[in-house]
Formats: structure tokens, sequence, C-alpha cells
């Protein structure tokens, strides 16, 4: 699956850090990223097509260093893709352009 979106663009507008987490599926540092600890309002978005992803309003904190939602806006944005690398248990939540978002894992407990 893909985005009409050219890389070159990509690569003028997106920092560094962001062209490795979202073209190179690399992770950022754990309680490095500016959404961590972030409790603003609103709607997370895709950086990449801009596609709305999460609320606000079902963000928690996991205790993780990334941001947690325990749910998606629209099921059908998002797929899940079992990653094996670290926990067999891991599903990580892959949106309809090959952009890894983070992990879902299945004994998180959230308020």
């Amino acid at each position: 699956m893909s985005t009409n979106v050219c890389k070159d663009d990509l690569k003028i507008r997106l920092t560094p850090i962001q062209w490795y987490v979202t073209q190179e599926k690399g992770t950022e540092r754990p309680f490095s990223g500016c959404y961590n600890k972030f409790n603003g309002k609103g709607t997370y978005c895709c950086i990449v097509c801009e596609q709305e992803l999460f609320s606000s309003k079902t963000k928690y904190d996991s205790g993780c260093g990334w941001p947690a939602f325990n749910e998606v806006l629209d099921q059908g944005r998002v797929k899940l893709i079992k990653d094996t690398s670290l926990d067999p248990q891991d599903l990580e939540p892959d949106n309809l352009i090959d952009l890894v978002f983070g992990v879902l894992i299945y004994d998180t407990v959230y308020e």
C-alpha cells in the first residue's frame, strides 16, 4: 500500500527523525518525543498523509515513553501487522500507507 506523497517532497518537509520513523520504520528514543507528555485536546494525524488517526480523548500515559492510545478513530485507516522482533504477542498498528505508528500490547492497562 502506498500514498501519493512524493518521497523527494517528504525529504524536504520532514525532520531527520520524522523521516527515520515514518520511512525507515525506525523508533524515536522513549521519553524523547514532543507528544509523550503533550495533553492538548484534538486529533492526532499522520505527518505524511494527514489522515486523522487518534483522538486526544483516547490518549493515556502507559509509562513506556511513547504516546499511547486505546482506540483509533477509524479501524479502516489502520491495520495491525505482526511484529515478533521483540515480543511474539505484540502487534504494530500500520496505517494504509505502510507507516508504523507504534506497538499494541495486549496486557497494557489504561484508565
